[in-house]
């Protein structure tokens, strides 16, 4: 959390919150603003519409610093990957703001005398929600709020889409995720719950699994020590592994009776077909459903009996985003690039010889425990040897 308020003039991205792979971003194909890669470039575009009235053009002005603020030095956010709870937060906390936007430096008059009444935060509400509407129309991004306030009736993305664009899917909540995990480990065979891992920790398709190879796993080796996985569609690229999906891998090679398989030229999940592959994920997220309504968590069995494939394969990068940062500067990555990465021995090597890539595992074990409960005691788990239930 900064102590600091930063001006519009002056805001700086913080690394990996700059919006470039925002969970809400459109692909890139679909915006028509030119110049528009990250969220800062999109809010001085947006900005740039009201420059000929001064007045109205402070308001939104201070509207936007204040939003950049509360999205990258409180919620450790991308603005682009705010969810409508985040949105609805920021508005809230316009009415007990920090005590940065309250007290003046030495350099600089604080951005707000007083916490904001009600008629303010109405106001601000109604500036941010022509933000949203406006990524929106551009194609740049698909945010909403979720909570119904006096300003604006809540802006309802399938009536207000432009051009008929499809608005990307949203991810599934970490309570979701728990209770998919409890299914994976107590209801589905070790292949399928390998399968689902893959989507959840590495965003890949179905489509792309249906095409992976035993020897496509790489396990961690003196040049890369940590597990990564090939992927060959559309161009080869290497994929590394969260410490739990790795595990799930490790019990299914040794169940399988075999040390390596760097020469084991068949499917990583056998031969079944696409169709029956998305078939058994999209049971497995009906039984999550069935165990979120026992569990009484009516929430999360609604949401679940409504998702569709897509909502695996960005829910990590919501739920651990710091994990996908540490791990690209560490490895001196391209942060443009949210899934694969190419690690070569000429990028590992500080990493390697300072020993930052093996105190970066140990950090991230709480994260991992986080994301999947139970994962360090996996191995001890008794395969389920009967067909998805």
């Amino acid at each position: 959390m900064s102590d600091e308020y930063i001006r519009f003039e002056r805001l700086v991205a913080p690394f990996g919150l700059d919006g470039v792979d925002g969970a809400y971003r459109y692909p890139l194909a679909d915006c028509d603003l030119v110049g528009c890669l990250d969220d800062l470039s999109a809010v001085k575009r947006w900005l740039a519409d009201y420059e000929d009235i001064d007045s109205t053009w402070r308001k939104y002005r201070l509207a936007a610093e204040l939003l950049l603020n509360w999205a990258w030095f409180y919620q450790h956010k991308a603005v682009s990957s705010m969810s409508a709870t985040d949105l609805d937060g920021f508005l809230d906390a316009l009415a007990n703001p920090p005590r940065s936007w309250l007290v003046s430096s030495e350099d600089q008059r604080a951005p707000l005398r007083k916490p904001m009444e009600i008629s303010n935060i109405s106001l601000m509400r109604a500036v941010i929600s022509s933000m949203v509407l406006w990524m929106n129309r551009h194609g740049y991004a698909h945010l909403r709020f979720g909570v119904i306030r006096q300003v604006d009736n809540g802006l309802q993305p399938a009536r207000r889409m432009a051009r008929g664009r499809t608005p990307p899917t949203e991810p599934i909540s970490l309570r979701e995720w728990h209770h998919i995990c409890q299914v994976l480990d107590t209801q589905c065979t070790l292949e399928m719950k390998a399968m689902v891992e893959l989507m959840y920790f590495c965003r890949l398709r179905v489509s792309e699994l249906s095409r992976v190879l035993w020897s496509d796993v790489r396990r961690p080796s003196k040049a890369f020590p940590a597990w990564q996985i090939v992927v060959r569609h559309g161009g080869a690229r290497r994929i590394v592994l969260a410490s739990p999906a790795a595990e799930t891998h490790e019990v299914l090679m040794h169940e399988m009776g075999r040390a390596a398989w760097s020469d084991f030229v068949a499917q990583l999940l056998g031969s079944p077909s696409r169709a029956t592959l998305e078939y058994n994920v999209a049971k497995v997220v009906q039984k999550a459903a069935a165990v979120a309504r026992e569990a009484g968590d009516r929430d999360s069995e609604r949401a679940l009996l409504s998702r569709k494939i897509p909502a695996l394969t960005k829910a990590y990068e919501v739920h651990a985003p710091s994990h996908l940062r540490a791990i690209r500067a560490c490895l001196g990555l391209n942060i443009h690039d949210s899934a694969g990465v190419h690690p070569t021995i000429q990028n590992l090597t500080t990493a390697l010889d300072g020993g930052h890539l093996l105190q970066l595992h140990e950090g991230l074990r709480e994260v991992w425990t986080l994301v999947r409960p139970g994962w360090p005691s996996l191995a001890s788990v008794e395969r389920n040897k009967g067909p998805l239930a």
